[in-house]
């Protein structure tokens, strides 16, 4: 992948998930101002009784938010990402371009309480679910990619496992067993083995850490080992808001995901600047 073709395609995702993002903050306005829709699963709030059971209480708004922030996070950061790193061959732009792809599925759980999918079974539920299971394969694969090539200090052939990671995420999304016939509490869809990539995904985010901290770049530069604790702590943000399902984790996840992002960009800019 070039450098002009990333650009295009970054810009052209970030704006398509910045629409997306306005015609689903459109849809839960309208979804909630309409007296014929049931709402009250989704404005439960948890007991007041105390301030620490209202954050660590399992409630369904709490889990909503949690899938919100992907909606919002996505375009800002892709539209970041495009305007810093426009004129810069970097292989870490390029899969988080590629993580930011597996972000954007996981905002498509919103759609579950939106158009009223709790009840079960339908084609549009499976659709929901394997988008999410792609793009949780997506970013296990760009990051762990990510990894390998910054332990090999290969940054000439990065764009050619792009395509690859893409077509391997398509394959293990169609090949992955859905159970669309109920879901977990708070929208989130059962498929096979989850245990299992969940330790997998840990195991990977851990060990791309590992790699990008102890690489040569991080000896050259005290601002990419800083990028490389800034990934590590946004990669912990995704894992609350992942499974969330209190306001605890909710804010937690955010605030990680948010700041370990910007200080991410900045360091990585700054070592590229520098280079």
């Amino acid at each position: 992948m070039t450098l002009y073709t990333r650009n295009r395609t970054l810009l052209a995702f970030s704006t398509v998930a910045a629409i997306c993002s306005v015609y689903f903050i459109v849809l839960t306005v309208s979804t909630l101002t309409r007296a014929t829709v049931n709402t009250d699963f989704f404005l439960a709030l948890p007991s007041m009784n105390s301030f620490f059971t209202f954050f660590v209480f399992p409630n369904y708004p709490a889990a909503f938010f949690s899938v919100a922030v992907f909606l919002f996070f996505v375009p800002a950061a892709g539209f970041t990402l495009y305007f810093n790193f426009e004129k810069t061959q970097s292989t870490e732009a390029l899969y988080f371009y590629a993580v930011l792809i597996g972000f954007f599925t996981e905002s498509f759980r919103v759609c579950i309480p939106l158009f009223g999918l709790q009840a079960g079974y339908c084609n549009f539920v499976r659709f929901i679910g394997k988008a999410v299971f792609f793009g949780q394969i997506q970013i296990m694969l760009a990051v762990i990619t990510q990894g390998i090539l910054a332990v090999r200090g290969d940054d000439r052939n990065s764009d050619k496992y792009f395509g690859v990671i893409l077509v391997i995420s398509v394959i293990f999304s169609i090949w992955m067993p859905l159970n669309t016939t109920a879901f977990k509490p708070y929208m989130i869809v059962t498929f096979g083995y989850a245990s299992l990539f969940a330790v997998i995904r840990i195991v990977f985010m851990l060990c791309t850490f590992l790699a990008l901290f102890f690489s040569s770049k991080s000896k050259e530069s005290f601002a990419y080992r800083q990028a490389s604790i800034d990934f590590l702590l946004l990669c912990a943000g995704y894992l609350l808001l992942l499974p969330c399902k209190t306001f605890a984790a909710f804010i937690a996840g955010t605030l990680l995901m948010s700041i370990s992002a910007v200080y991410f960009f900045k360091n990585l800019r700054s070592y590229y600047m520098w280079k």
